[in-house]
């Protein structure tokens, strides 16, 4: 702004100072020491027009050039605004990648640069405009080519997750010393990061970088007044703080809203929404991290180290978790579907793509988000499988959807669904990415393209651009009555130019008959009655199938006469079908004669992936098989899988999370599950599943079809006893004891906004009044109140974000939000008493309707803070209604009632 750059120059003997920027009139002289230089007229540089000066500087004695030396440098302003990022005081949307350079120090110097410039050409290439240098401070050869690109960088020092206090001081101030005098001339570097996600190694509460991370963004500061600096990345995970950034040419510090958000593939709606309204509307949001990561194809990673392999730590792990991986593969005959894990890995490859391309149109859909930044550049460390190139710099699959996800002018696509019967229609609008801020009119063409190429229905219109977010059109497409893929594409055109362009696939599934086979659906009052009954004719408990549907968060709260009535008529020779079997499912295990175990474990995916197969099998006739689970399974991709053996491979899943463990070397049971698990009991099955059939029943014509595919082919497998079956008593006496001592039922909603932490005062909806029947607006999703159940051996602690974040993400603290629970408690006299409460983020609390207990906290990680409250007890029903407003972090709480003295009370709680 003020046309002229200021120069230090230091020299080793005494001169005067001639400094002259080359190609231009500009001058300056005087004595070494701080010398302005005026620069009235310049080109900014930009990612558009990455235009550079070189300064030259020569030190004079006696009018004789004694030493000379020449710096490169640009002229460009980069702060934030309004909420936003500003380049040359224009908004810029960031869409930024994360690198980790590891060529430096294994290659020579020009090897390093080929590499160098190819990685970043192509990250430019992708549609990228920044780099974050992560948790590594870059090679110089790398800003140089990002200075001659146009890429901004988004720089760190190599001190993220540092924990020895006794050195730590003087070496994070040295790095953070070393790392901007020597790239503070870099017009490419606009952001200073100090830490990353800093309390993450261990869970560390006040210990590592966290004690002076004011003093390193305050020394960065003091060193250059003129970049963004950022203290935190992802906040400090273990004590909750917000991240925060310095301004340029300011010295407070500001928080903002900085997520770091895994999700898995495929991509549901949910996950679609979560992306959409994630992000404080009164704070600069920004996402610094992202994806989902492709499979590399292990097999020729293998065979590019060659005779390296026993020489190379990279090689030696790329081999230890091909063997891994394989042993498996090779017993589950993956190798008929997918010919060889070269096949597979191409398989995760294309998941990959889906992921990235769902997972842009949601947050380029968000008006709230300033920018993001992808995981990966490259496959490098324990991110191996994450790249957008792999570890030679060669663009994978997801490469070509960057490039067309990340046009600056293109229409955007939002539907409610993706998986259609046919000839069903679908609501669907059309908004604009205008980043490039594009004028003038064009041509809106909008067509259906059925499964065989041809155009079902086109429109066409002339519209004026808007700006970046704006609609485009709103309406209905219909498929087509041919079950199979369909796109809807939209393009903008003028003339025969096409400006941009975008396709969404919509997935046409035959309606599901319903099935003839009688059906046994146990729960209380019937609760999933009426979603099967459309599908599958019930019948009583001599059916030959068996439902199990998943009615809580622990066995303890199933109905034990009806589900040990299942396992009596199992063991005679009937099929139960278990769905969502909750995680102590094998505390019943135990008390059961017989093999009923079934482990979960969680294979969701993230920056790692988790990828779930199909194969050939009745269970997905006239679905999608052969193959991995991609879009088409977005709403039942199950998000735990098992660990036994079964009877029957249907479908399974490769998790590739023990990588970043570095349980690489593990035995096939660290990577590989079943997704459907058959397991004998007697002479009949039990069939379990985290598939999650039974919740989208109706509304995914995807769910009924494997819903009645599961009962036409295990009825099969059935041969009922035409005697009564005999009660596993021992498992139902169990499961009456531990329901009468051992669970809590409460009813929870949420989340609802809590930006800013405002939401804790504001009165939603359940402080007026309880309506267990009522839909309200979350703060990203409709939200409706749901069982949720707490258990004595854990003290009764309900844990709202397992409760309420069926999103699954890798980190779980980047919510805002605001919950309620409610309970009931029954007293056979009035009587005072004392309210046991330990929080963790603020609370208030109601006791029949009256406020009795409020306080606005948020404690570190794990930890609690015990508070009393003295109540009074009304004989009969007193109901309990809790409200926690949580920031990132944890969302726990836990109640109890005892008498004045400290004891038990006989009180009768909702079961």
């Amino acid at each position: 702004r003020r046309k002229r750059i200021a120069v230090t120059v230091m020299a080793s003997h005494v001169g005067s100072v001639r400094l002259s920027i080359a190609g231009t009139p500009y001058t300056a002289s005087g004595a070494p020491g701080r010398i302005i230089v005026e620069f009235p007229e310049f080109v900014c540089w930009s990612p558009d027009s990455p235009q550079l000066y070189t300064l030259q500087c020569q030190l004079l004695e006696d009018g004789e050039t004694v030493d000379e030396t020449a710096v490169r440098f640009g002229m460009r302003e980069f702060t934030v605004k309004e909420n936003r990022f500003f380049l040359n005081s224009q908004p810029l949307f960031l869409k930024g990648v994360l690198h980790q350079p590891d060529y430096a120090r294994t290659l020579a110097a020009p090897e390093s640069e080929e590499l160098a410039r190819r990685e970043l050409t192509l990250a430019k290439e992708a549609g990228f405009n920044m780099v974050r240098m992560h948790i590594k401070t870059p090679p110089r050869i790398s800003l140089d080519i990002a200075d001659e690109l146009g890429l901004l960088v988004y720089e760190e020092p190599p001190i993220g997750w540092i924990k020895n206090s006794r050195w730590m001081r003087d070496r994070c101030e040295r790095e953070v010393r070393e790392m901007i005098l020597r790239d503070r001339n870099h017009p490419s570097v606009v952001m200073w990061g100090i830490l990353n996600e800093s309390g993450n190694a261990g869970y560390r509460v006040n210990g590592g970088a966290q004690l002076i991370k004011d003093d390193l963004a305050r020394l960065a500061r003091s060193l250059d007044p003129s970049r963004v600096i950022i203290d935190d990345s992802g906040g400090v995970n273990t004590t909750r703080e917000f991240s925060r950034l310095i301004r340029p040419y300011r010295e407070e510090f500001e928080t903002y809203d900085d997520l770091h958000i895994y999700q898995r593939a495929p991509v549901d709606r949910e996950i679609e929404l979560y992306f959409e309204h994630s992000g404080d509307p009164n704070a600069l949001a920004f996402l610094s991290e992202f994806g989902f990561g492709g499979l590399e194809d292990l097999p020729e990673v293998l065979a590019h180290y060659g005779e390296e392999v026993e020489h190379l730590k990279d090689a030696r792990l790329v081999r230890g978790m091909l063997e891994a991986a394989m042993q498996t593969f090779e017993e589950r005959e993956l190798d008929r579907i997918f010919g060889s894990f070269s096949g597979f890995a191409r398989a995760a490859q294309e998941l990959q793509c889906d992921a990235v391309q769902h997972q842009i149109d949601a947050l380029m859909a968000n008006p709230k988000l300033a920018g993001y930044c992808y995981t990966q550049l490259c496959d490098a460390g324990h991110e191996l499988c994450a790249g957008v190139l792999d570890r030679w710099r060669r663009p994978k699959a997801v490469f070509e959807t960057f490039k067309t996800s990340q046009q600056e002018l293109r229409p955007l696509i939002r539907a409610e669904r993706t998986n259609l019967v046919p000839r069903q229609e679908v609501k669907v609008r059309v908004l604009i990415v205008n980043l490039a801020r594009a004028q003038g009119r064009a041509d809106l063409s909008l067509q259906v393209i059925g499964p065989t190429d041809q155009v079902l229905w086109k429109k066409k219109r002339n519209i004026k651009l808007p700006r970046s977010g704006k609609e485009l059109w709103n309406g209905a497409i219909s498929a087509s009555g041919s079950p199979g893929t369909h796109k809807f594409v939209v393009r903008l055109m003028q003339g025969m130019n096409v400006l941009g362009e975008s396709a969404l696939e919509f997935h046409v599934v035959a309606s599901a008959e319903p099935s003839a086979e009688e059906v046994h659906v146990i729960g209380p009052s019937g609760s999933w009655a009426a979603p099967l009954r459309r599908l599958v004719r019930q019948g009583g408990p001599a059916a030959p199938v068996h439902i199990v549907p998943p009615l809580a968060n622990t066995i303890r709260a199933y109905p034990a006469e009806e589900l040990c009535g299942v396992l009596g008529a199992v063991r005679e020779g009937a099929v139960a079908l278990i769905f969502g079997p909750p995680d102590d499912w094998n505390d019943l295990a135990d008390h059961i004669d017989g093999n009923a175990s079934a482990t979960s474990k969680d294979a969701v995916g993230a920056f790692l992936g988790a990828y779930h197969y199909a194969k050939l099998h009745p269970v997905f006739e006239r679905l999608p098989a052969r193959c991995l689970m991609r879009q088409p399974y977005r709403n039942v991709v199950p998000a735990k899988t098992f660990v036994e053996p079964t009877d029957e491979d249907i479908c399974g899943s490769l998790d590739t999370a023990p990588i970043a463990a570095g349980h690489y070397m593990t035995d096939a049971s660290a990577w590989w599950g079943n997704d459907i698990l058959v397991r004998r009991l007697g002479a009949g099955r039990l069939v379990f599943t985290h598939l999650r059939i039974l919740e989208h029943l109706g509304a995914d014509p995807v769910a009924d079809r494997l819903l009645v595919n599961m009962v036409r082919h295990f009825v099969r497998r059935s041969v009922p006893s035409s005697q009564p079956a005999q009660l596993q008593r021992q498992a139902r006496d169990w499961l009456l004891r531990e329901r009468a001592t051992g669970v809590r039922r409460w009813k929870v909603l949420g989340m609802f906004p809590n930006w800013g932490d405002a939401g804790h005062n504001h009165a939603y909806p359940p402080e007026c009044e309880i309506d267990f029947g009522a839909v309200f607006p979350g703060w990203y999703k409709p939200i409706e109140w749901r069982d949720w159940y707490t258990l004595a051996g854990e003290d009764h602690v309900v844990d709202l974000q397992a409760a309420l974040t069926p999103v699954y993400e890798y980190y779980p603290r980047f919510d805002y939000g605001t919950a309620y629970a409610y309970a009931e408690a029954g007293c056979d006299m009035r009587q005072k008493a004392v309210l046991r409460l330990r929080i963790q983020d603020a609370t208030k609390v109601w006791l029949n309707g009256k406020p009795v207990f409020e306080e606005t906290i948020h404690l570190p990680h794990k930890e609690f803070a015990e508070r009393e409250a003295e109540v009074l007890l009304r004989q009969g029903r007193n109901t309990i209604l809790v409200k926690v407003s949580k920031v990132p972090g944890e969302f726990r709480f836990g109640l109890d009632i005892v008498s004045p003295g400290g004891t038990a009370l006989e009180l009768k709680w909702w079961r």
